[in-house]
């Protein structure tokens, strides 16, 4: 499928990120003018923030009810993640308030396409094409629908014109070649291929037909060469692991074929892993358990950046959904995105103001880009939200200790933390405000019990021998 974008739009968008900002605090770029919500579900959709884009796009129908950009962009966004009875209704909508609007008429046939509804596909793509003429995207969806029922012949010519209205035009030479290959013309399928990566040698799929197509004629060098750019860019490209091991095996490359395979096999362990949970959304995309579950498969997988996606479409079904925003605020927390942290935990903390681990989170993430206050203020919550609990002691006494407040509160918080739980790093923040006070025995005495807690923790052994060299521990 193609991505979509708002078709024409000829603003740019420029996100100034903020902490707690929401979406209608952009600017468009090189005026200084606040974005219109429309502008910014744009912005969000383009950027595949799919949460914020719908949210957008809803605040832009709220101040425009009768345009139907606001209804194109609710489809574009839930088309994007698989939400296609919803997207359906919302061209419908854009449709009913302007019929002329070929963008929505090629948009509703790629979801029809999607849904197999091949007739409704292509009675839309040639409405738009009745509309505009020159309209190179439905064309080339016409195309694919014809090449998807194996009408090689119907593809082809509305293939050959998208490409009369625009040569330079890369997925037109790809899905030519794809046609090509279907037919089993290689030669011409070679040629295609190689036009589409000369004008776009980003193509991952013109570069995989490519390298599949010399396979077949046994050109096993270059077929090589193609299939490792292929997950040279993309190194979770399954079938392009799954054609490399071929055309080593082939090449006599036997090493490098079981290398090949293994990865081939890790990314497919974890599809299957996924399988179940795709079926259930095939039903129900708004299903949000299944989309949690995938989120959780992407986390152990290590692809954080699935993950997000997945928190975020799982935002766009129900934005104060509270487990996909505890998981985003644990990801960018991971990877030291101290801003974003900042405001999905404000999100989380909104959403779930009961909840002591989202102030936490707010306090630690806070106290990352140096807003010590806001980070005091929600390690406080945090106690009186649990007062059992021992991190917001030690997080609290931490910043007191590290940004200039009450030693003796700190002293005291510390104290807490570790009574409550004397783990090695709590005793580590105890170690710091004893010393910070004045107390280097003490401190020594902390450091000391942090590291018979944890033997192998150099940073610990080496603020012991600190101590130990600046005289502390005479008396003990």
């Amino acid at each position: 499928m193609w991505t979509k974008t708002l078709h024409g739009a000829a603003l740019t968008v420029a996100l100034v990120v903020a902490v707690g900002a929401s979406p209608v605090s952009v600017e468009v770029e090189g005026t200084g003018e606040p974005a219109t919500p429309l502008e910014v579900g744009l912005l969000m959709y383009e950027s595949g923030r799919l949460a914020e884009a719908l949210m957008a796009f809803g605040q832009a129908a709220e101040a425009d009810p009768a345009s139907p950009m606001p209804d194109f962009g609710v489809a574009i966004t839930c088309a994007a993640f698989g939400w296609l009875d919803r997207a359906e209704e919302a061209l419908h909508a854009a449709l009913g308030k302007r019929p002329e609007f070929p963008e929505a008429h090629d948009e509703l046939a790629d979801v029809l396409l999607r849904r197999r509804a091949f007739a409704d596909a292509e009675s839309h793509y040639r409405t738009a094409i009745a509309q505009r003429p020159g309209f190179v995207e439905a064309h080339l969806g016409l195309g694919l629908a014809f090449a998807t029922q194996r009408r090689f012949a119907e593809a082809r010519v509305a293939y050959e014109r998208a490409l009369e209205l625009a040569p330079a035009t890369p997925d037109g030479h790809r899905s030519l070649g794809e046609i090509h290959a279907w037919e089993g013309d290689l030669d011409a399928a070679i040629a295609s291929y190689e036009k589409a990566l000369s004008l776009d040698g980003s193509d991952i799929a013109a570069r995989h037909g490519l390298g599949l197509a010399r396979l077949r004629r046994r050109d096993y060098a270059a077929a090589i060469s193609s299939l490792e750019r292929v997950v040279g860019l993309d190194p979770r490209h399954k079938s392009g692991w799954h054609s490399l091991a071929k055309a080593y095996a082939a090449a006599g490359q036997i090493a490098d074929a079981d290398a090949a395979t293994a990865k081939f096999a890790a990314l497919h362990e974890l599809d299957e892993k996924l399988k179940p949970h795709l079926r259930t959304l095939e039903a129900d995309p708004a299903n949000l358990p299944a989309r949690y579950s995938i989120m959780k498969e992407y986390l152990r997988a290590k692809r954080p950046l699935d993950a997000i996606r997945e928190c975020d479409r799982m935002l766009a079904i129900d934005r104060t959904f509270v487990p996909a925003l505890d998981a985003l605020v644990r990801i960018h927390l991971s990877r030291k995105e101290w801003g974003p942290g900042v405001v999905w935990a404000g999100h989380l903390t909104r959403a779930s103001p009961d909840t002591p681990m989202g102030f936490l989170y707010l306090g630690m993430a806070a106290g990352a880009v140096g807003e010590v206050d806001d980070a005091v203020a929600a390690y406080r919550r945090a106690i009186e939200l649990d007062p059992n609990a021992p991190a917001g002691y030690n997080n609290l006494a931490w910043m007191l200790q590290r940004h200039g407040g009450s030693l003796d509160e700190a002293a005291t918080l510390a104290e807490r933390a570790v009574g409550i739980e004397p783990k090695p790093r709590y005793l580590d923040t105890l170690s710091r405000v004893y010393e910070a006070q004045g107390r280097a025995d003490d401190a020594l005495h902390a450091i000391t019990r942090a590291l018979e807690a944890d033997p192998a923790n150099a940073a610990y052994r080496s603020r012991a021998d600190a101590l130990r060299e600046a005289g502390a521990g005479g008396k003990r």
